[in-house]
């Protein structure tokens, strides 16, 4: 699409001269774009990064398995969220003409295969007792009409947080505890999923948070003031991949689109390779010492489609599953090059993408995990969500680790691969 814009005489050279230094300046990055944001504890001296030149978040430092960095859809605001029957052939898109159950007679009246089909909203309701389906509503109200240029809007930061913190649940059948008589719900894999994507993105709220860069948004990125569409530093992009997943074997999120939209992914893997040049640009800064250029392979957990198409990957085709993508996940690559800016005691102090265009990341980021609990709704009325930590220490057994609060005192056991018995129907409804 283009667009034609009216700029005062010199104001664009400005505004770009701003853009560019509002990341770095001599050769550093500046406070937003500081890894110590992360980390203040980091390895910057290059001489000891570049001795890690790959990293694998998928297993600890043991070699285990650690079942984290799981796929599964975004789940699509064109799709109405989590209120989407996926497992019904005709259901995409039709949630308006959902016919939702009765109150609790329409439910009881059902057998286990019909509540299968239904959403993970409402599977989620049935299991709290709540039979007139508020998270359903919440989300499919009068107003709420997406349109297909919104078909990128999703759930994508909350599948992100949670695939990144606690294992990949398996399907099984739940009955409320503290629930008298208790219908028992099927909950397929991508279900469970969903429901933790939605907490994460709609209703958790972080005791804190931390990002290296800042997201670009539309205005900014017409008028460019303050580099945030330009970031992240590329030095400082390079000590938290290396750091967090080369040495403490620990993945990370990630915006990996440098435009308006977000594309929050877990950032699992890389390779790279280092080039040092013989000596550094002229325009490097006095704070430059030396520079290195590199290549870096990073693999990214995608979402789960029905079609090995990029072009046709779009909420039409994306494809939540019933079971666990164990052996299976789907990690995408992204390659990076970019130049590293060493201090005299060769420390990385900053960088430059080599790349023209968009071929850089916008921003990294984390938030203080907590299991799920009490929370308000959308029109901040109480909504207790605390059932969604028995549901995930259920579908999570077979890994042999035990949900906590702190992700740090979780790393994969490698147990067996158990699954959990249910009679529940395995269509996936392709």
């Amino acid at each position: 699409m283009k667009t034609s814009l009216y700029v005062m005489p010199g104001f664009l050279a400005v505004t770009t001269l701003l853009a560019s230094a509002a990341f770095a300046e001599n050769g550093k990055w500046n406070s937003n774009n500081d890894p110590r944001n992360f980390d203040p504890k980091y390895e910057f001296n290059f001489n000891k990064l570049q001795t890690l030149t790959d990293g694998d978040a998928s297993v600890d430092k043991d070699g285990k398995r650690t079942y984290r960095g799981w796929t599964d859809t975004y789940w699509p605001k064109t799709r109405a969220y989590i209120a989407d029957r996926w497992q019904q052939p005709d259901a995409a898109f039709n949630f308006r003409k959902y016919v939702l159950p009765r109150g609790e007679s329409g439910v009881r009246a059902m057998s286990q295969q019909e509540i299968n089909l239904l959403s993970p909203a409402e599977k989620f309701d049935i299991i709290r007792g709540r039979y007139d389906f508020p998270i359903f509503h919440e989300i499919v109200t009068k107003k709420f009409k997406p349109t297909r240029k919104e078909w990128w809007h999703g759930l994508c930061d909350g599948w992100t947080m949670s695939s990144l913190n606690v294992d990949e649940p398996q399907a099984i059948v739940y009955k409320n505890p503290k629930i008298t008589n208790a219908v028992a719900v099927p909950l397929g894999s991508s279900d469970i999923k969903g429901l933790l994507a939605y907490y994460y993105a709609r209703r958790f709220e972080p005791k804190s948070s931390a990002y290296v860069g800042k997201f670009c948004t539309r205005g900014k990125r017409l008028f460019g003031m303050d580099g945030s569409c330009k970031d992240i530093d590329a030095g400082a992009f390079h000590v938290v991949l290396v750091n967090e997943i080369g040495k403490k074997h620990q993945g990370f999120a990630m915006d990996r689109d440098p435009s308006p939209q977000v594309w929050n992914q877990a950032v699992m893997k890389y390779k790279t390779e280092y080039f040092p040049r013989a000596k550094k640009a002229k325009n490097a800064g006095d704070d430059v010492y030396r520079q290195v250029d590199v290549k870096t392979v990073v693999y990214f957990v995608d979402e789960m489609y029905s079609t090995d198409d990029e072009m046709q990957q779009n909420d039409v085709t994306v494809q939540p599953s019933y079971d666990t993508t164990i052996g299976k996940v789907k990690l995408s690559e992204l390659n990076y090059e970019y130049t590293l800016n060493l201090d005299i005691a060769d420390n990385i102090i900053g960088g430059e993408w080599a790349n023209t265009g968009d071929i850089h990341p916008d921003a990294l980021w984390r938030l203080q995990f907590s299991l799920p609990g009490k929370a308000t709704d959308n029109k901040n009325n109480p909504d207790d969500w605390t059932v969604l930590s028995d549901i995930l220490k259920q579908a999570t057994a077979y890994t042999g680790n035990v949900p906590a609060d702190d992700p740090t005192k979780l790393s994969g056991s490698g147990a067996g691969d158990l699954r959990a018995a249910s009679n529940a129907s395995d269509d996936d409804g392709k």
